[in-house]
């Protein structure tokens, strides 16, 4: 399918015969590009997420609550259903006035970054690459997802620990609390455990009957490894949350914290046991 789209540009330019150091000058420029189109037969069902998200009702109003998301795979790639959004809010399938404007909108934005057309037309064959309209509805490729412990907090139910679906690594967050799709019981006994260490125990029951989760119809799919993937995380971070899940309450926790702090700021105290240096791996902002 034939996609008009408004590349954005700078060119040089003489303004006259008796110039002799060019100008630079914005151009506009309507081009056609192609978006890739594709039966549904080529694709297969490869993942179901069943996750949190907030959406429409069928009396239009905002609702929240489990959704499932559909993963399809050409045994290349797994892609999902291009959709509007408010915010959080999930609206309607996108249609294809709605990916073209998207798309002229970033090439607008990025357009004084492109001095070249070849560079602005290089972009947007990158960005529509990124989409294919499988019988009449526009899908995004996606990363694979994968499930992420988080805490929050001082421990001791100020704050908490849950687990989340995510598609990406956060480098904050350690190797060790992130699992593939196919390791949801190994997950779940890791969070759980964490959030009996933290001392979070209302967590516990919700972690045990929580419905978020990734349904694996296609295991080959599956190939995110943490292990060899990502790295331990945030050293102060970490050495935060080994104070934390030390600690007997909540006020012995939040005095670690503060200790920690004061002898990381005055320079006395290096973490032990990692080569964290506060000068070269933490910046304040």
């Amino acid at each position: 399918m034939k996609l008009d789209a408004v590349i954005v540009y700078e060119e040089e330019y003489l303004p006259s015969n008796k110039h002799r150091i060019p100008r630079k000058r914005e151009v506009q420029e309507v081009v056609q590009a192609e978006l890739k189109e594709k039966k549904r037969d080529a694709f297969s069902l490869a993942l179901t997420i069943h996750d949190y998200q907030s959406y429409l009702g069928e009396d239009g109003e905002s609702q929240f609550g489990i959704v499932e998301t559909e993963y399809l795979t050409d045994k290349e790639n797994l892609y999902i259903e291009k959709r509007e959004q408010s915010g959080a809010l999930i609206l309607e399938k996108s249609t294809v006035e709605d990916l073209r404007h998207s798309i002229n909108r970033e090439l607008s934005y990025m357009g004084k970054q492109f001095n070249t057309r070849e560079r602005a037309m290089q972009f947007l064959e990158e960005k529509l690459h990124q989409y294919v309209m499988i019988d009449g509805t526009i899908y995004k490729r996606t990363s694979e997802p994968r499930y992420a412990i988080i805490t929050f907090g001082l421990g001791h139910n100020h704050g908490g620990t849950n687990y989340f679906i995510e598609n990406f690594y956060n480098p904050n967050i350690s190797k060790d609390n992130y699992f593939n799709a196919l390791e949801f019981e190994k997950m779940k006994e890791r969070a759980i455990e964490i959030a009996k260490n933290r001392g979070d125990t209302y967590d516990i029951p919700r972690i045990q009957e929580s419905k978020v989760k990734i349904e694996v119809h296609d295991p080959s799919v599956v190939k995110c490894n943490p292990q060899q993937e990502h790295g331990f995380g945030n050293p102060l971070f970490n050495t935060f949350e080994d104070v934390i899940q030390g600690s007997p309450d909540i006020v012995t926790a939040g005095l670690g914290i503060m200790a920690k702090t004061a002898e990381i700021i005055d320079g006395r105290n290096v973490v032990e046991n990692t080569d964290f240096q506060v000068e070269d791996d933490y910046e304040m902002e």
